[in-house]
């Protein structure tokens, strides 16, 4: 009576992965009592269904991640603050706020403002330099989408390559 409670055991063809459900492909088990042209066909479909999550995972330029729109807006940002680093932004004039009068000596404030001078140059050349790597890495990101186009012609021009070949070989018989 227990027996018939339980379920089946899969036969290994029907066995998935126990993480099966969290892996973007299900794993398959070629069944080994299959004969030699049924394990081909078989590993044909393992194979055609690996390619074609490969291309579900190729990048469509026409359709963006909020990854890339967030980069494409801080860029845009960028671009327009580096092409305005020429001409400053005007801040309106107000009222001057008065300071307190200094106890240093004039000699201690020179000092001052020129330790104030020598970090507000390095921020200024680290940001100009932070810029410059920005702007190397939108260039590499464009290339990076030429890839998917790329692979697309590599494997047209495998597959016409692999029937002309099979084409002279039949010629050849």
């Amino acid at each position: 009576m227990v027996e018939s409670l339980r379920e089946p055991k899969p036969r290994i063809s029907e066995f998935t992965h126990p993480l099966a459900d969290r892996l973007p492909f299900r794993i398959q088990w070629a069944d080994s009592t299959s004969t030699a042209p049924d394990r081909f066909l078989q590993i044909r479909e393992i194979r055609r269904q690996r390619d074609a999550s490969t291309i579900q995972r190729l990048y469509f330029p026409e359709h963006p991640t909020d990854e890339e729109r967030a980069f494409f807006a801080t860029s845009a940002y960028v671009a327009r603050f580096y092409s305005q680093r020429s001409t400053p932004p005007q801040r309106p004039q107000a009222a001057p706020t008065p300071r307190a009068t200094s106890t240093l000596a004039p000699e201690a404030e020179c000092s001052i403002q020129a330790a104030m001078h020598a970090e507000l140059r390095a921020v200024r050349e680290e940001r100009d330099r932070l810029r410059c790597e920005l702007v190397d890495s939108r260039a590499e990101v464009a290339d990076y989408r030429e890839v998917p186009t790329q692979l697309t012609r590599a494997r047209a021009r495998v597959a016409h390559l692999d029937r002309e070949m099979a084409r002279l070989d039949a010629e050849l018989d």
